[in-house]
């Protein structure tokens, strides 16, 4: 089966992939981790997992780096769109200097994301290179220096056919 993991940000890789693939374009998703939990996939959506051989945290996140790059030059001049912090500041290190488009998506908030000042300011320096960064509030694209604000746009969740009808009966006052 085709299937991306679970979570919110799997919830949107999940639509955007099927809604790209339904128009024609080729899609691969990159993952770190299979997971138990998953959304369907368009079997047109190629999945790729990227195997880590270390024990060391810092030498698979090199190597993760290496085999992102060795991907994107395989597809050149491909959209690489990456989600969540650290993959984001990865995939940005590893299509540095190459002719593929990046679009990061901050799918959390970012005030929240880690208290450590070496690696916000590492972040905001590298969300400065990518092309174009996805924020899903005003709030927090507004929370980045201007230098990644003037790439930033907000976009936010895409929501899922086939959802409920709005209830616009009276209602009762009970927690479920």
């Amino acid at each position: 089966s085709n299937e991306v993991a679970n979570g919110g940000a799997g919830r949107v890789i999940s639509v955007l992939a099927n809604a790209f693939v339904k128009k024609g374009y080729g899609v691969s998703i990159y993952s770190y981790h299979k997971s138990s939990e998953t959304y369907p996939l368009d079997k047109l959506v190629k999945q790729y997992f990227l195997r880590v051989k270390y024990k060391s945290k810092l030498l698979n996140k090199v190597d993760r780096i290496r085999q992102l790059r060795k991907e994107f030059k395989k597809n050149f001049g491909a959209t690489i769109i990456s989600f969540e912090y650290f993959v984001n500041m990865q995939t940005i290190i590893a299509g540095f200097g190459l002719k593929n488009r990046t679009i990061i998506s901050e799918r959390n908030d970012p005030a929240q994301q880690d208290s450590r000042k070496l690696i916000k300011h590492l972040r905001n320096i590298l969300y400065g290179l990518a092309d174009v960064l996805v924020c899903q509030t005003p709030e927090a694209k507004a929370y980045f220096p201007e230098s990644v604000q003037k790439k930033a746009v907000v976009i936010p969740n895409p929501i899922k056919e086939g959802l409920p009808k709005p209830f616009n009966g009276k209602r009762k006052k009970i927690i479920v």
